[in-house]
């Protein structure tokens, strides 16, 4: 929460199924980032928000390139 009082929310990826994660992620502290007080940043969200790091390449290796998905649409 953007409060720090709990952890409600969880974003679980599984390694198995998902290769293309660098195993890079973090959660981004608003607060601190922009220099903002807890009740603004409790303005713009409840939550904090996070982010991951992700390979472009299908399994997270070069040279395969994951299908897009427009050209499979009807």
């Amino acid at each position: 929460m953007t409060r720090g009082t709990g952890l409600i929310d969880n974003i679980v990826f599984d390694r198995r199924a998902t290769t293309e994660l660098t195993g890079r992620g973090g959660v981004v502290d608003l607060v601190r980032r922009l220099n903002l007080s807890i009740d603004e940043a409790a303005a713009v969200s409840e939550h904090m928000p996070v982010w991951v790091e992700a390979s472009v390449f299908e399994g997270g290796q070069s040279g395969r390139i994951a299908a897009d998905d427009a050209n499979h649409r009807r």
